[in-house]
Formats: C-alpha cells, structure tokens, sequence
C-alpha cells in the first residue's frame, strides 16, 4: 500500500506504481500455479463460487493473473489493461 500511496504523491511514481502492480499480478498467479496449497483451498473456493470444476479452476485463475500482469509488461498491450481509459 504505501509503494502505492507513493505512485501518486510523485510525478515519477506512476512508473513504480505500474511495476509494483504488474509484478503483483504475475508474482500472485506464479504462487497459485506452484502452491501445494492451493488446489486444497483456494481452488475449491474459487469452483464453489463460480460453478466450475475444480480441475479448471486450478489453471484458470492463476493462468489469468500471470497472462494480466504478463500483458501489463508489453507495451502495445498495456493499454488494454487498463481499463480507466475505457468509457463505460
């Protein structure tokens, strides 16, 4: 939070600001996909509230945080990551 807070108290945070966020994204989804853990809990969590099964939410929602946070680091897709720009 306070890297974050930094990003927008100073003109050059908004480059920290994105670093910490897509290293969040992609460091998250490599913790799922190599977690023991997570198959046990986190897994049923996520199927049980979604209605899938648990096989697809053990590659789908870390597959979807590393891909987000990989698409952050391109530059001609980092604009569709975020979604601000977008009117609603």
């Amino acid at each position: 939070m306070a890297l974050m807070l930094l990003a927008v108290a100073f003109p050059a945070g908004r480059v920290i600001g994105r670093a910490h966020i897509t290293t969040l994204w992609v460091w998250a989804g490599m913790h799922k996909l190599l977690s023991a853990g997570y198959a046990v809990g986190g897994a049923q969590f996520i199927a049980g509230s979604l209605g899938l099964s648990i096989s697809m939410a053990l590659w789908l929602s870390p597959l979807a945080e590393v891909s987000v946070g990989i698409l952050a680091i391109l530059w001609r897709s980092r604009y569709a990551v975020r979604t601000n720009r977008y009117k609603s």
